[in-house]
C-alpha cells in the first residue's frame, strides 16, 4: 500500500521551483513503486542500482544499494579520497551512468525536531516550515537545507506534527562539493541511520540534481514531459494567433463591406443632392420668370384690335414681336406702360406695307423676372 505519512519534496530554491515537474513525477514514481510486486521492484533494481555514500567527519562509505538491501563497498580516509580512488573502488560494482546516488550526512550532524503545527498549515506546509524554521532550530531557512514528514495529525486538538530534519548549509555543501569533486553528482541527501535502509521519505536536496546528467528511467519521463508541455504552449500560442488571424481577417472583411457601402451611400446623397439643386434651380427660373400665358394675356390687354402680330418669340428674358400696325411708334408707349415690359425697342426700321396700308414693325422687350409683382 501506498505511505500515508506526508513528505515533503526537498529544500528550498531556484531549482526546485524551476522543476516542480520532475520533482512531483519522482515522488510519485517512488510511491507507485511501492505498490508493485516484490519480484518487479526486484527486476527494477537490477536495472536501476543506488549508490549510497555515507560522508562523515573522517571518512567516506560507500555502498550499494538494491530493492531495500545496502551492502558496503569500501571505506575511505578522506585524507586519501580522491577521484581515481573513489573510481577504483567502484570499478565493476555499480554501474555510475545507470545508479542513483544518494548522500547520507551523519546523525551528528543533522538536527532532528518535532514541531506542531495547526491544521490549516497542511495546504502548504513547505512555506510555513520555513517560515517557522529559525524559531524551532538555530538557523535560517537560506542558511540550511530541511525536509519533513507528517507524524500525526491530531483532529481533535486541531492540528498535525512534524517531524523535521535539517542540514547546516556549510557542512552540506562540503559534502556535495566534495562528491562532484569526485565524478559524483547527488540525486538524494538524506541522513545515515546505522544499518537500517533508507524508505526514501526523506530528501534533503530532491530538486537540485541535473535531469540531464542522470540516463535513467526518470529523467528521461521528465525530459518527454517538458518537451510535451513546451509543445502545448507552442500549440497553444499558435491556436491564439490563427484565432486572432481569423477576427482580424473577420474584420476586416466587414469592414470592406461597410467601407463600399458607405461609398454607395455617398454616391446616393450626390444624386440626391444634384437632383434637388435641378429642382431647386427649375423652381428658381419659373419663378424668375413670368408665366407664357400671363405674358400673352397682357399683351392682348396692351395691344389695340388693329394691330396684327405675325410673330410672338420669348428667348429667355426677351421678348421679341413681329407684325403690321397703322402707326407702329404707338406700339412703344403702349408696352412700356405694362409692368411685366421694360426697354422695349425696334430692332429694325419700320417699313410700310403698300398692300396692307400698314406698317411692318420688329420690336423686343425685356420681360421683368419678378414677372412685374
Amino acid at each position: 500500500m501506498l505511505r500515508c505519512a506526508d513528505r515533503g519534496i526537498g529544500m528550498t530554491s531556484a531549482a526546485q521551483i524551476s522543476n516542480p515537474l520532475g520533482s512531483a513525477l519522482r515522488w510519485w514514481l517512488r510511491e507507485l513503486a511501492t505498490c508493485a510486486p516484490t519480484a518487479l521492484r526486484e527486476a527494477v533494481g537490477r536495472r536501476l542500482q543506488t549508490l549510497i555514500v555515507i560522508y562523515g567527519p573522517d571518512q567516506v562509505i560507500l555502498r550499494s544499494g538494491r530493492s531495500g538491501k545496502a551492502a558496503e563497498i569500501g571505506v575511505i580516509d578522506l585524507d586519501v579520497a580522491d577521484r581515481s580512488t573513489i573510481t577504483a573502488k567502484l570499478k565493476g560494482k555499480i554501474n555510475l551512468r545507470r545508479a542513483l546516488i544518494v548522500l547520507k550526512l551523519p546523525g551528528v550532524q543533522v538536527l532532528r525536531r518535532r514541531i506542531a503545527l495547526p491544521l490549516v498549515a497542511s495546504e502548504n506546509l513547505r512555506e510555513v516550515i520555513g517560515f517557522e524554521l529559525d524559531r524551532h532550530t538555530p538557523f535560517r531557512v537560506e542558511d540550511a537545507y530541511y525536509d519533513y514528514r507528517v507524524a500525526e495529525r491530531d483532529h481533535h486538538r486541531n492540528r498535525i506534527l512534524i517531524d523535521i530534519v535539517v542540514a547546516p548549509r556549510t557542512i552540506a555543501d562540503r559534502a556535495i562539493e566534495a562528491l562532484k569533486g569526485w565524478g559524483l553528482i547527488p540525486d538524494r541527501m538524506s541522513v545515515a541511520n546505522g544499518d537500517a535502509p533508507d524508505d526514501g521519505t526523506i530528501n534533503l536536496l530532491a530538486a537540485t540534481t541535473s535531469v540531464g546528467q542522470r540516463m535513467h528511467v526518470l529523467s528521461r519521463v521528465n525530459t518527454v514531459l517538458g518537451l510535451l508541455a513546451a509543445g502545448l504552449v507552442a500549440l497553444a500560442i499558435y491556436l491564439e494567433f490563427h484565432r486572432q488571424h481569423q477576427i482580424l481577417a473577420a474584420y476586416d472583411a466587414e469592414l470592406a463591406q461597410q467601407r463600399a457601402e458607405s461609398l454607395e451611400a455617398d454616391a446616393i446623397k450626390k444624386q440626391v443632392a444634384d437632383l434637388l439643386d435641378s429642382g431647386r434651380y427649375i423652381q428658381q427660373h419659373r419663378k424668375d420668370q413670368p408665366l407664357v400665358v400671363a405674358l400673352l394675356d397682357e399683351l392682348t390687354q396692351r395691344i389695340p384690335d388693329d394691330i396684327w402680330l405675325t410673330q410672338v418669340r420669348v428667348q429667355g428674358d426677351q421678348l421679341v414681336l413681329s407684325g403690321h400696325a397703322p402707326s407702329a411708334s404707338t406700339l412703344i408707349g403702349l408696352l412700356e406702360e405694362s409692368s411685366m415690359l421694360s426697354q422695349v425697342r425696334f430692332t429694325s426700321p419700320v417699313t410700310p406695307d403698300p398692300k396692307l396700308g400698314l406698317e411692318r414693325f420688329n420690336l423686343s422687350a425685356s420681360v421683368a423676372r419678378d414677372g412685374g409683382s
